[in-house]
Parts: C-alpha cells; sequence; structure tokens
C-alpha cells in the first residue's frame, strides 16, 4: 500500500483554505484597514496561527500557500474598503 502524501494540497482544499483565509482577514484586518493601521509580520503570523485550527486537521497546509493567500486576500480588503 502506497501512503498518502499530505504534503500535496487538493484544489478542493485550496478552495476551503482560500474561504478560511478570507474571513480571517476580513475579521482580523477590517479595523486595521479602516484606521489606517499598519498590517506588520506579527499580524500575518497571528492571521496564519487562526487560519491552522480553522482547517481541523482535514489537510497538511502548505505554510508559503497560506502566507500567499493571507497577502492576496489584504490586497483584496483594502481595494474593497478603499
Amino acid at each position: 500500500k502506497r501512503e498518502r502524501d499530505m504534503t500535496m494540497m487538493t484544489f478542493e482544499n485550496v478552495k476551503v483554505l482560500k474561504e478560511i483565509v478570507e474571513c480571517e482577514v476580513a475579521d482580523l484586518f477590517t479595523d486595521f484597514i479602516e484606521g489606517g493601521q499598519g498590517i506588520g509580520s506579527s499580524d500575518i503570523t497571528a492571521c496564519m496561527n487562526y487560519c491552522v485550527p480553522a482547517v481541523n486537521g482535514r489537510f497538511a497546509i502548505d505554510l508559503t500557500l497560506l502566507r500567499e493567500l493571507i497577502h492576496n486576500a489584504i490586497c483584496d480588503l483594502e481595494e474593497e474598503l478603499a
């Protein structure tokens, strides 16, 4: 029996992770952006830490992809609130 490679994220996993990220980014950063505050690396790390439990072990998380999704979601939120 071949062992399942948990490092590979399926398209469905990426979609789920993106939805989680969008919700967490909106919850965490809307006030920052509306108030003109900057978002630092520790804020990004905090957001990552909120996203991981929401996955609840359903799939392995590529942390580089997670960070990229967070950055993209912040940019989208900034455009939406502008």
